[in-house]
């Protein structure tokens, strides 16, 4: 079986670092994707919101280094949550990120300087 999202978006906010009870380092951050539909004045514009969380270093990572409006690209799997609120069954989507690389140019990522994962969008013209 094969459970694999990928996305290329910018964040809506900045991300957000946790830590577990046990001690692990978590990062929560959405991530929108645009599509588009129709032709000339009956072109509409559909935005996507990706619930995204990462992991460990990659968390810390992400925190460090991105924030609102950044371009990045996400591999992950996709994992559905359920749970109850007020007597009602909520479910929560969430990909769970494998990878993120950004892609925002150095001049955008603020100190000038981004780990050694930055890619021209064109990489991945084709995912």
């Amino acid at each position: 079986m094969l459970n694999q999202h990928q996305i290329i978006g910018r964040l809506t906010a900045d991300p957000t670092l946790d830590t577990t009870s046990s001690g692990i380092n978590y990062c929560k951050f959405t991530v929108v994707t645009n599509e588009y539909s129709g032709k000339g004045d009956d072109r509409k514009e559909h935005a996507t919101f990706h619930n995204v969380t990462a992991w460990r270093q990659l968390a810390e990572n992400v925190s460090k280094y991105m924030s609102k409006g950044k371009l990045v690209y996400v591999d992950g799997s996709i994992r559905k949550s359920d749970y109850e609120k007020d007597g009602v069954k909520q479910y929560y989507v969430e990909t769970v990120a494998r990878d993120v690389k950004f892609l925002s140019p150095k001049s955008e990522n603020g100190s000038g300087s981004s780990p050694d994962t930055s890619f021209d969008v064109d990489d991945f013209a084709d995912v």
